[in-house]
């Protein structure tokens, strides 16, 4: 392929998402909610700095601001597993809004810090289930193939805030005071909130069991994340990654004073760096994410972002040190894309944005821990040891990741390879044309073959609906009382190819028609949670399915109406 061809396939990537409505809608008010935070950031700072000339407030505001996603993160992404993600998105930002305005009505009346204070932790505090059910949501609205460009787009987003928020902040704290801005902030909630709105999502559908309870969910979400190396060895590169921010963010300001002459406001320069490296990676990440070795680009991330710290170390020029910061911004971007997609995959998708809330509060917690690190190793030994801890001994902690993430790609490259042969079947049926070969593949890691003898009763009218059947060989009557009760007839006779279990599942009801073999049949038998998982998130196969499913309701039980509909993006 040569060099134009492979920059338009990139393109074509990253453009591919964004030909999704729902997926636009989310993206716009994402940007809209981020671009407001970062200018309260800004204002929060200066307003608590010129209310009391103490460094150590700025410090406590840091540290309030961000102790909510640390104590509350997993609350916040179990909250957006168990009510509707779009709902809790909507509150969310309503919320924020209302308290920002809040804010500023604080703000212009010069009232006490430490009421600005309360307000900052109480929106962070609702802010907490935002990013999880933004995360959860994205394999819902955007196909399987495309998204790693979702999540680089989203991930881009945060990064040009990084060049343009911090830059809008100070602009706005020169033409009025920071509840301007805070003002602002409260508007671009409120906007984020209606654009949200207006994105259709479609509709989970529930197995038949009991939704479990918020303590439930955390507790699964805690365990799901225990019991995966995978998720594990991501969490950690993404708490590496985490600290070694929390550290920049004091060395930074150190090194701009006093190596590179440029002021402590300097800061912002090398932090528009980071942002520009994140811009100028966002086209090779979706292809990093789908490397069948994701954990080589995602190790190579963490030490593009420590190294360039450790090479400040010995640079004056602050030239330099702007095209380090973008390498720095680069190794960002293939992190965040790299490790979110791979969990996105591989996460049940019901404890999905339980988990992140958890990875959330994991990496919050170690920004703390660096933050709080570097200052000490400034003191203790000098500003050059801090930079070469962070540059280099904190990256080094990442490689005890790699054994659980070569495993794990040595493990799935074994599976794919076990379970061909049923997702060769699968892809074959049309019921599945349009479901990505890596659901097909989830599914397949689900059947169970059972060879049915003739005559044999495989489901029963009135009995709990728990699992999918596909008929490999054989045929099958479906026989029901329908509506009447009355003697049970034959309505339907299901050959190879056929599937049959789908209506309890999806209406989360008892079986409505009774299945007998034939003659003799080879079954294959879905794991009803797995199937449900996989037409939550897959809006072209829930299509297809619910189709079949009000011409076949219409045999037995023809006044019966759907309760579980699918809306599909437009």
């Amino acid at each position: 392929m040569t060099t134009a061809a492979a920059g338009e396939t990139r393109r074509a990537t990253l453009r591919a998402p964004l030909g999704i409505t729902a997926f636009r809608r989310l993206l716009a008010a994402l940007a809209v909610s981020i671009a407001g935070d970062w200018l309260y950031n800004v204002a929060l700072l200066v307003f608590v700095f010129d209310s009391t000339r103490s460094a150590g407030w700025v410090g406590a505001t840091t540290i309030l601001r961000l102790v909510p996603y640390v104590l509350l993160g997993g609350a916040g992404g179990a909250l957006a597993d168990r009510y509707d993600r779009r709902t809790v998105m909507v509150v969310s930002d309503v919320v924020r809004g209302l308290l920002m305005l809040l804010l500023a009505a604080l703000a212009w009346r010069s009232g006490p810090v430490i009421a600005a204070l309360l307000i900052a932790f109480l929106s962070t505090t609702a802010g907490t289930p935002y990013a999880p059910a933004v995360s959860a949501t994205l394999p819902v609205v955007v196909p399987e193939d495309d998204l790693a460009a979702a999540n680089t787009l989203t991930t881009t987003v945060e990064h040009v805030a990084i060049i343009l928020g911090p830059a809008a902040g100070g602009l706005l704290l020169l033409v009025g005071p920071p509840a301007v801005a805070f003002s602002l902030n409260g508007l671009s909630f409120l906007l984020s909130a209606l654009t949200v709105l207006t994105v259709r999502v479609p509709a989970r559908t529930a197995a038949t069991e009991t939704e479990p309870g918020m303590l439930r969910r955390m507790a699964d979400g805690a365990r799901a994340l225990r019991e995966s190396s995978v998720a594990a060895a991501l969490a950690g590169c993404m708490m590496v990654a985490s600290a070694i921010y929390g550290m920049e963010t004091v060395l930074l300001v150190l090194v701009s004073e006093t190596r590179l002459g440029t002021g402590p406001n300097g800061i912002g320069y090398l932090l528009a760096g980071v942002g520009l490296g994140g811009v100028l990676a966002a086209g090779m990440t979706p292809r990093l994410a789908d490397s069948p070795r994701a954990f080589v680009p995602l190790l190579a991330g963490v030490f593009a972002m420590g190294l360039p710290l450790a090479i400040l170390a010995v640079v004056t020029s602050p030239l330099v040190a702007f095209l380090l910061m973008t390498l720095q911004g680069m190794g960002n971007i293939v992190i965040d894309v790299v490790a979110v997609t791979t969990l996105q995959r591989t996460l049940p998708p019901r404890l999905t944005a339980g988990i992140f809330g958890i990875i959330r509060s994991l990496y919050i917690g170690a920004t703390l821990i660096g933050a709080l690190l570097a200052p000490l190793l400034v003191n203790v030994a000098s500003l050059r040891a801090g930079l070469l801890v962070a540059g280099v001994v904190l990256p080094c902690l990442a490689l005890l990741a790699l054994p659980a993430l070569r495993s794990v790609d040595v493990t799935a490259r074994r599976r794919v390879a076990e379970l061909a042969p049923v997702v060769r079947h699968l892809e074959g049926l049309p019921v599945f044309f349009g479901v990505p070969r890596p659901s097909l593949e989830e599914l397949a890691a689900s059947v169970t073959t059972e060879e049915v003898a003739a005559g044999t009763l495989v489901v029963r009218e009135g009995e709990p609906s728990h699992d999918l059947y596909v008929v490999v060989r054989g045929d099958l009557d479906v026989v029901s009382s329908g509506e009447s009760g009355l003697v049970p007839v034959v309505v339907n006779t299901l050959h190879a190819g056929d599937y049959f279990g789908e209506i309890g599942l999806l209406e989360g009801i008892p079986r409505t028609a009774s299945v007998r073999a034939r003659t003799e049949c080879s079954l294959e038998r879905i794991d009803g949670r797995v199937f449900l998982d996989v037409v939550n998130r897959t809006p072209s196969f829930s299509g297809t399915l619910f189709d079949g499913v009000v011409g076949r309701l219409a045999r037995t039980h023809p006044t019966y109406q759907p309760r579980r509909t699918v809306e599909v993006a437009p």
